[in-house]
């Protein structure tokens, strides 16, 4: 695939991080360009780089000797699958829950992000770190985690690199869910323009143009991708618009300057959820036609790139972003109005962080190991504004779900909202706090590389610090929380061979008050920080006849485990977690030419769980939203002119969505929509399928094109999931789906190369293979040859 690079996700010129290049082979007449620093395709490399990049370059090789688990996805092969989200391209990531549709009434469309690993709470992503660029992007990362608005499109992103364990000392809190890191389309060298457009049959089109090239010293890269349409449900019509701005600039060869600066505002149309009876007479259908989020999100970072020698490295980033939301959700019954109301909440954020960094290496004199010392801090600081109203409701026809204001007179709760001096004087405005959190972390680490860096050692310990402060305007009190929190983390890692690594390591998570917790919780209710210790134990394997794969397998003991609702939160004492994870891709083409371009995977995670010490009726039962199986399997070929067929299935079992592990919907009379919002979920499975050609073209071969076409649930399943967030109830899973792919790319200074050979093709490809597969979380295939 040629894609990564320029084209939003699709089409490049310059190789994608995993790919192949291929036109600009060296000849005698054209000496050979210089190397894509983003390229993964140069063959293994043992030397390790001094960096203080906290996860290196996100490379196939960086998750090859990282000591637990993790996987990297290329977005840029996905697109193919006609993935619509980052959540969606996850799903078949072992040890990853990516749960489509369902866990939160905002999260129901395809423009959120609801993930989680190993146990914790997929949703909204509230207990992973998620970042850009190694830059966290959570509308608070400290305050308020939750991804209510995902600002960043998924045509921005390259590829996503997930840390399952073995995160906690570089990271901070925030990482019992995981680590996430959203590296975006890189800087190309050569000037580039590229286009791509996706749409499926029921409206849900996403467009992306890009321009990307190195001018003198100056790289930059610009990038707009609106989407918009509607999803296969009724009420579901959004638009989103989504920018890029990239800038690079060498001050000397020691120094670099480097900036980010994405800018996303949405608009969505919110079905809801549904009770049994109306899913049962139509699925697709909502019955909440007032229910709506909107947001904008403006971001930047600025880092500064110091190396005044070879094994030394200082960098320094600055970032801030503004971000500000809001859901407007129906609600069918309210505990204390005993009437339908219609609910605003507004919510504002800032925050400006600085992050330093700096590493080295120590060599031994006269023996053969060395030692990379890393030492970082973080100052971060957050501003937040908390509202929430309701408007009293008139029933107009509950099952069409037609309503009108009670008393119209005094027009929408958000305009009062809006101007009140003192909130407390409206009986409609239930909370209005104002947040700050201050806080601040130290973390060195070691790693020793030992048998000429087939055994290494690793040790870390991050200290965490924070401030949180928070003022109810309503009930006109002040809290203040103050928390020390450290994560120590150590892990071994052997290769006996080149293509095996094996692995053990020990790791703390840790999860922090957020300003929902300070504002549900009591006064003298204290807050004991979330925390998991995590023990993996696993191996890895590399270009061994073929086979790329990973097996881990993993405990978790977790501390005060905290489900927060809006209003309220539980907290579970002790959680017990455990499972193993497994994902392997054989592809024979690396052995017999004869069907090179051919790959198999399959991939297993088992997963069991168990509430040690919880809320009375909770203890004994699993954790919600983690099905104890599930599998996934994919067989893809490319064939050497560029056509690509591909069909991959995946299943889960049973799953509960509650922490109380409700079978029926009857067992829980107090919910939301009749009881439809908590419950099993059934088992279920998808097959998909897709087809697809990409050809350079024109003079030079200048010109890229590309086009799929493919279908999602070719069986047209109906599965669902469930949600007792404030428009909760049954939400149906996709039906039936057909979608398109259309690209074009262009570059305008291409280097003239002369065509391999045939046999020099598959040389070339089975030698990049090993770097573009050292590990992976997704069906992935080398690129055609044009």
């Amino acid at each position: 695939m040629l894609a990564a690079v320029c084209l939003p996700g699709i089409l490049a010129l310059a190789p994608a991080p995993g790919d192949i290049p291929l036109e600009e082979v060296p000849t005698e007449e054209t000496p050979p360009p210089p190397a894509d620093e983003d390229d993964d395709s140069g063959g293994y490399e043992r030397d390790v780089t001094v960096t203080t990049d906290l996860l290196g370059a996100g490379k196939k090789v960086d998750a090859f000797r990282h000591a637990g688990g993790r996987s990297i996805v290329d977005l840029g092969d996905t697109k193919d699958q006609g993935y619509t989200g980052v959540g969606e391209a996850l799903q078949r990531t072992p040890g990853v829950r990516a749960v489509e549709g369902g866990s939160s009434g905002i999260g129901s469309v395809s423009t959120k992000l609801n993930v989680g690993v190993r146990g914790a709470n997929p949703n909204l992503s509230s207990t992973a770190t998620v970042m850009l660029d190694e830059v966290p992007i959570q509308p608070a990362p400290y305050g308020q985690p939750e991804l209510s608005l995902f600002p960043v499109s998924i045509f921005s992103i390259a590829r996503v690199d997930v840390v399952r364990g073995g995160g906690s000392v570089r990271f901070g809190p925030r990482t019992i869910g995981g680590v996430i890191n959203l590296i975006s389309q890189p800087i190309p060298k050569e000037p580039t323009l590229s286009t791509f457009f996706q749409v499926d049959h029921f409206g849900d089109a996403g467009l992306a143009t890009s321009y990307g090239g190195t001018h003198r010293k100056l790289g930059m890269y610009f990038e707009y991708a609106p989407r918009f349409g509607k999803s296969f449900r009724q009420h579901s019509e959004f638009q989103a618009h989504g920018g890029l701005v990239k800038l690079s600039y060498p001050i000397t060869r020691k120094l670099e300057l480097l900036s980010t600066t994405h800018l996303f505002g949405e608009h969505s149309n919110l079905p809801g959820g549904l009770t049994v009876p109306q899913y049962e007479a139509d699925r697709l259908q909502s019955v909440r036609e007032h229910d709506y989020f909107t947001g904008f999100r403006a971001g930047t970072s600025l880092r500064a790139r110091w190396r005044p020698k070879e094994d030394h490295e200082l960098q320094t980033i600055g970032f801030y972003h503004h971000t500000r939301r809001m859901s407007v959700m129906r609600s069918d019954e309210d505990k204390d109005l005993a009437i339908p109301t219609r609910n605003y909440v507004p919510r504002r954020y800032d925050v400006l962080g600085l992050e330093p960094r700096y590493a080295l290496r120590v060599r031994a004199k006269e023996r053969p190991l060395f030692t990379d010392l890393t030492f970082g801090a973080r100052v971060i600081y957050e501003i937040a504004v908390d509202q929430r109203c309701y408007d009293r409701l008139t029933t107009i026809n509950r099952d069409e779900g037609r309503f009108e204001l009670a008393n119209p007179e005094l027009g929408d709760c958000i305009d009062a909202l809006r101007v009140a001096e003192d909130p407390a004087d409206d009986t409609r405005i239930t909370v209005d706090n104002d947040g700050r959190y201050a806080g601040y972390s130290l973390f060195v680490d070691d790693t020793l590389y030992l048998l000429d860096g087939d055994l290494v050692l690793y040790g870390g310990v991050r200290l965490e610090i924070g401030n949180l402060g928070v003022r109810r305007n309503v009930d006109r009190d002040f809290e203040q929380r103050v928390f020390i929190a450290p994560a120590p983390a150590a892990s071994i890692r052997y290769s006996p061979l080149d293509e095996l690594s094996l692995f053990l390591g020990y790791g703390r998570s840790f999860g922090i008050p957020s300003f929902k917790i300070a504002h549900a919780s009591a006064r003298d209710m204290p807050y004991q920080t979330e925390r998991a210790d995590q023990l993996e134990l696993g191996f890895k394997s590399y270009e061994l006849l073929g086979l790329y794969g990973e097996t881990t397998g993993y405990f978790r003991y977790i501390r005060n485990m905290y489900d927060a609702g809006e209003l309220t939160f539980d907290r579970l004492g002790v959680v017990y977690v455990g499972g193993v994870e497994n994902d392997l891709t054989w592809a024979p083409g690396d052995i017999w030419e004869a069907v090179e371009g051919l790959e198999f995977n399959v991939g297993h995670a088992w997963t069991r769980s168990q509430i040690v010490r919880g809320p009375a009726g909770i203890t004994g039962n699993v954790l919600a939203w983690y099905p104890e199986h599930e599998v996934w399997a994919s067989i893809d070929h490319l064939f050497e002119w560029g056509l690509k067929l591909g069909t991959d299935v995946y299943w889960y079992s049973p799953q509960y969505t509650d922490y109380a592990n409700t079978l029926r919907p009857q067992d829980y009379p107090d919910a939301i929509a009749n009881g439809a919002s908590v419950g099993l979920i059934p088992a279920y499975g998808r097959w998909d399928a897709h087809v697809g050609v990409r050809r350079a073209v024109g003079p030079r071969l200048a010109t890229r094109l590309e086009f799929t076409l493919g279908v999602k649930n070719i069986l047209n399943t109906e599965y669902f999931s469930r949600s007792d967030d404030t428009n909760g109830g049954i939400f149906a899973g996709r039906p039936r789906t057909f979608y398109v792919n259309l690209g074009i790319s262009h570059s305008f200074a291409r280097r003239r190369g002369k065509r391999p050979s045939a046999r020099e093709r598959f040389e070339e490809r089975a030698a990049a293979r090993a770097n573009a597969r050292l590990h992976r979380g997704i069906s992935q295939l080398p690129s055609a040859v044009f």
